[in-house]
């Protein structure tokens, strides 16, 4: 009986660290991306305005995506918390039908991630990677998106 009560006492103590959890992406975040592109006809940069929709559905993802800046594309994604700081951490998000192919036709991105969230709602990302579109340009992107809204957006999954 001794041991089925410590085993409840540490249960007990141990139910607030795991109900908690870290907190969630999900939301709308705003920000610019600013990318350095190289095609034929040489290089160039670009600075577009990038809204962000995340649906995280679970502790590390997955997480659903959508970019929105001209056009709108889907990614999926996961992340890792932080376990010395567990509203701070890393992620990856990966466009939707990115392949290891780089033929013509074919669009690939690939963009990892720190983030920083608080509990009132706020946070940052901060996010770089590259992409590749139609073997015909490849670009190096930077973002760093602050959280407009905790709503949970309209996102689909990769298919």
């Amino acid at each position: 009986m001794r041991s089925l009560g410590l085993s409840f006492l540490l249960l007990a103590t141990a139910l607030p660290a795991f109900a908690g959890g870290p907190p969630s992406l999900t939301g709308f975040w705003e920000g610019t991306f600013s990318c350095k592109i190289d095609d034929a006809e040489g290089k160039r940069s670009l600075k577009v305005p990038a809204t962000l929709a995340i649906n995280q559905l679970g502790p590390s993802g997955p997480l659903n995506a959508t970019f929105v800046s001209k056009g709108a594309g889907g990614f999926s994604g996961t992340i890792v918390p932080s376990l010395e700081k567990p509203n701070e951490g890393v992620g990856v998000l990966i466009a939707c039908g990115t392949s290891d192919s780089t033929t013509t036709g074919d669009f690939a991105q690939f963009e990892t991630f720190t983030y920083k969230v608080g509990t009132d709602g706020s946070g940052t990302i901060k996010a770089s990677g590259g992409y590749t579109l139609k073997s015909e340009e490849v670009g190096v992107c930077k973002v760093t998106w602050t959280r407009t809204s905790t709503l949970p957006p309209k996102t689909s999954p990769c298919s």
